[in-house]
């Protein structure tokens, strides 16, 4: 049993492109053999993990993950921390990531069985412009 920690695709952001109050919206479907050994699912921009879940006897991860711009292209939000919420005790995350250079944006899935599947089936990402 080998554990896999990889890069499932990647695209890269050019500078500027995003205004400071523009958000992007990333919707990934992952599908995965369903075991006990553990799966975890990451998203990052930059350098930062703006998306990560964990998962065992599942076999599908769809989420809708928002990151926007503060009126800054150096400062970001995400409405959740750990999943969907409409209300409660929570702190959204923040970030600083700097979109006024090249960022890479990388869809990431790691196996600790390597004999389990792990599929980036397709992600859709939108960018909704902001001034």
């Amino acid at each position: 049993m080998t554990k896999v920690d990889e890069v499932l695709d990647w695209f890269r952001i050019p500078a500027s492109i995003l205004g400071p109050n523009s958000i992007l919206q990333f919707e990934p479907l992952w599908t995965f053999t369903q075991s006990t050994s553990l799966k975890k699912f990451t998203i990052s921009v930059g350098g930062a993990t703006i998306f990560t879940r964990t998962w065992y006897a599942k076999t599908a991860e769809a989420p809708m993950i928002i990151l926007a711009n503060r009126n800054s292209l150096t400062s970001q939000i995400t409405p959740y921390s750990d999943g969907y919420m409409s209300g409660g005790i929570w702190k959204p995350a923040t970030f600083t990531i700097d979109f006024t250079l090249n960022q890479i944006v990388e869809f990431r899935g790691y196996r600790e069985n390597s004999n389990d599947s792990l599929n980036l089936e397709y992600y859709r990402v939108l960018h909704l412009v902001g001034d």
